[in-house]
């Protein structure tokens, strides 16, 4: 055998030692259950596609509760769906036609036309959702498009089962020019429209659903919201694990470089800067709410650097009180968790 034939044999040899060796890393490291024998009860109702195609009667028949918030709340284009069903069709005809609601369906189908990969994310999260929620039944989601009014949200739907919808022209990527839309608007500032994008659809998604689960935080104390937020993204990080943590955090990969390589300094900065019992929030909102950076830090440095640092604590936490997801999320007391953390950050 050639000598250049040996050596590519052991470059396959050694690729995929390499491969298999990050694999069983990134297993141990995150400590991913295997949920493939989980059986699950997948629902995602393409509502844009059935009202694009005027499946209006049913809509109203199958869909009630949904139909009942899009069309009186979400588009307003009726006070209620039970009055003169003929009417609310010319009226939803009539939506239909108009020039900028063809052209949002256009961006729509052009991107979402084919939705395989994400139905696949939504299945393998809800098989996590099942192991680590299994008394909880699973979410039905629901995709429209809304002139740009709505997101993700969550509601009540058959059954008291939750509803989540998915508000496709909030993630049409350079497609679209959300600034464009309302310069004024703080919510297509840059910071936050880079994440508007497939890649963050099933993220965004599951987020309202943690947000709706772990309940408003009472707490006024920075410490305490650090911690709320560390818990929000424990739990996302469990339901979503091979999510790369650019989209779960929304950091850039610079940023999400320095943070990992800045994890003391971040922690320190916090407590030098007497914030952790502070309710001052005027101090450190924007280390708790998105923002296009954190005052006082390197440029590199991204908004919501605290929601890091609080995963990180609630990451410490869990592995030294080996607690489950629902007692997690019933532990308010943020003081216990910190002592019980033994926090010590060290930067990768």
């Amino acid at each position: 055998m050639c000598s250049n034939c040996k050596l590519f044999k052991s470059l396959i040899v050694l690729i995929i030692a390499s491969i298999v060796f990050q694999y069983c890393k990134l297993n141990k490291d995150e400590h991913i259950p295997n949920v493939n024998n989980i059986n699950t009860n997948f629902e995602l109702i393409r509502f844009d596609q059935l009202l694009l195609n005027n499946q209006i009667d049913q809509i109203l028949s199958e869909y009630p509760a949904f139909s009942k918030l899009y069309f009186e709340q979400i588009i307003s284009i009726t006070d209620t769906i039970e009055n003169n069903k003929s009417a609310l069709k010319t009226t939803i005809e009539a939506f239909l036609k108009d020039s900028i609601i063809q052209s949002i369906y256009s961006k729509v189908n052009a991107q979402y036309s084919k939705f395989d990969d994400v139905n696949t994310q939504f299945k393998s999260s809800l098989q996590f959702f099942k192991y680590y929620f299994p008394e909880k039944t699973e979410p039905i989601f629901y995709t429209f498009i809304s002139e740009f009014g709505y997101g993700n949200f969550i509601f009540e739907d058959k059954n008291k089962r939750d509803g989540i919808g998915i508000g496709l022209d909030y993630f049409l990527g350079n497609t679209v020019d959300y600034k464009a839309i309302d310069p004024k608007n703080p919510a297509f500032s840059n910071y936050l429209t880079r994440s508007f994008n497939r890649d963050h659809l099933v993220k965004k998604t599951w987020e309202c659903w943690v947000d709706d689960f772990i309940g408003a935080n009472s707490g006024q104390q920075f410490i305490e919201q650090m911690i709320h937020q560390g818990k929000k993204q424990y739990i996302l990080k469990k339901l979503l694990p091979t999510t790369s943590d650019t989209i779960l955090f929304e950091f850039t990969d610079p940023q999400m470089k320095w943070c990992n390589a800045n994890e003391v300094e971040l922690w320190s900065f916090f407590m030098d800067s007497n914030l952790l019992y502070s309710v001052e929030s005027a101090k450190f909102n924007k280390y708790i709410n998105p923002s296009p950076n954190s005052p006082g830090m390197p440029e590199i440095a991204p908004g919501r650097t605290a929601c890091f640092i609080g995963y990180k604590i609630i990451e410490k936490y869990m592995k030294n009180t080996n607690t489950s997801l629902l007692d997690l999320v019933k532990m308010k007391d943020s003081q216990k968790i910190v002592e019980l953390a033994k926090y010590k950050p060290r930067n990768k």
